[in-house]
């Protein structure tokens, strides 16, 4: 598996992060890992505006799970960052990681 996007934050470990198959391209998964309580993430990926996926978790737990349809990743090079995979037009995401100490 190979990642085309992920957030972090200051917190060692937290990470919430798309995956996909770097053989074939298609979307295959949300992974996190919140190693510890107060920490809540929520994931959404609409197609077309279309809510596609939507997660809460809530620390500590570290888990993945498979995104639902048929999507592959598309190649982009925006003259910024070296050319990278990227999700396709069609989908859009946020990630959102919330502490509570």
């Amino acid at each position: 598996m190979a990642k085309t996007l992920s957030m972090t934050i200051e917190i060692p470990g937290v990470e919430v992060w798309v995956n996909y198959n770097a053989v074939n391209l298609r979307v295959t998964t949300v992974q996190w890992t919140l190693p510890q309580s107060g920490i809540t993430a929520w994931v959404r990926i609409w197609n077309s505006g279309s809510l596609a996926y939507d997660r809460t978790i809530n620390g500590p737990a570290s888990d993945t799970e498979n995104v639902p349809g048929n999507h592959t990743v598309v190649l982009v090079d925006d003259g910024i960052l070296s050319p990278h995979y990227d999700l396709p037009n069609n989908l859009t995401w946020t990630i959102n990681i919330e502490t509570v100490m």
